[in-house]
């Protein structure tokens, strides 16, 4: 794969985290208010449901920096074949 390759993969990769990420956020806001938190409490099923959206906020950022690896890599493949 070329060093253009992995920076456009990588580029899209964070692109989709980002996404997700950003659609994440304000459920999750929700969710960790205060009768959100009892409801929580009180109901399984919404307590699954905050631990979900957790869940994938942490895995949004884990492919956010997933896909910065693959744009660094890329950038340095580019940089090594300059010299």
């Amino acid at each position: 794969m070329t060093p253009r390759r992995w920076i456009v993969l990588g580029l899209v990769i964070a692109g989709l985290g980002f996404a997700v990420f950003m659609a994440t956020i304000p459920r999750l806001e929700e969710a960790q208010t205060l009768g959100r938190q009892l409801a929580a409490a009180l109901d399984q099923d919404a307590a699954k449901q905050v631990a979900r959206l957790r869940q994938q906020y942490y895995a949004s950022i884990a492919v956010m920096v997933a896909g910065l690896v693959a744009v660094f890599f890329g950038l340095a493949s580019l940089a090594s074949r300059g010299r």
